[in-house]
């Protein structure tokens, strides 16, 4: 209901008189093509916004339903297209309340917001092209990186994510495993094997040390959790890999743990 009274403002079918006086133009909305549902309500409100908006909105939504005018600043560009006076954007967006913004930001010198609408975060979301997501993505990550600072520790998993997302595996691969050792270190086994199991498929048969680091912990962690089904078949893979790239330190490492 909140989404159609919006809509019907913006058509100009209800009009705001004073703070506690509305009304409604009956010619207006006689006219007015309304959709049935939420979904299609919300589609019709985006399809209203001007190009500059919706750029916004749709680099916005890669973000997930919280996101910063920093960030959308780095993702200018990224994807060939360029956006003057994001600040008059943004304003223009919080007034029709598709955003609101926060009054403290999780991040120092970035202001913070936040979609109006779950529902319309992941619409908009589902509107952008494979090759979108893989850049809008691979910025984030490396906005992640740049402005989490000295607490980048705290944010592996986002980066990881958004790395995977843009389809840079290997460096996917590279936060989990840092991810999952965090993890591991608090005690977090769940959280660890999930993590670290991720970041070994991402790695796959790859033989160098950070993806058997990776197998060597896991298999520490299945062991926390007393899973030893795989755990003899991890350390093997990993004697064996360590042995062909020449690497004592985790060949010792691996036979101690078979031992």
């Amino acid at each position: 209901l909140e989404e159609l009274i919006k809509m019907l403002v913006e058509a100009h079918g209800i009009i705001k008189e004073s703070d506690d006086l509305w009304r409604v133009e009956t010619s207006r909305v006689e006219n007015l093509r309304v959709p049935p549902t939420l979904v299609g309500v919300l589609q019709a409100r985006f399809d209203s916004l001007l190009y500059p908006e919706k750029v916004v909105l749709q680099r916005a939504s890669a973000l997930g339903r919280a996101f910063f005018d920093t960030a959308l600043k780095a993702m200018d560009g990224t994807d060939e297209i360029y956006l003057d006076h994001l600040e008059h954007i943004l304003v223009g967006l919080e007034k029709r309340e598709f955003i609101h913004r926060r009054e403290t930001s999780s991040f120092a010198g970035s202001k913070e917001y936040v979609f109006a609408q779950n529902m319309l975060r992941d619409q908009i979301y589902e509107t952008l092209l494979e090759w979108q997501r893989r850049i809008y993505h691979a910025c984030i990550a490396e906005w992640l990186e740049t402005v989490a600072g000295d607490r980048v520790a705290e944010y592996t998993p986002q980066i990881a994510e958004n790395y995977e997302r843009a389809g840079k595996l290997e460096k996917a691969a590279e936060y989990l495993y840092y991810a999952g050792k965090q993890a591991f270190e608090r005690g977090i086994f769940n959280d660890a094997s999930q993590l670290l199991q991720r970041s070994v498929t991402l790695f796959g048969e790859a033989s160098d040390p950070r993806s058997l680091e990776s197998r060597l912990l896991l298999g520490n962690t299945l062991l926390r959790q007393g899973d030893l089904r795989n755990v003899v078949e991890l350390f093997a893979w990993t004697l064996n890999a360590a042995g062909e790239i020449g690497n004592e330190s985790l060949q010792a490492r691996a036979l101690y743990q078979l031992s």
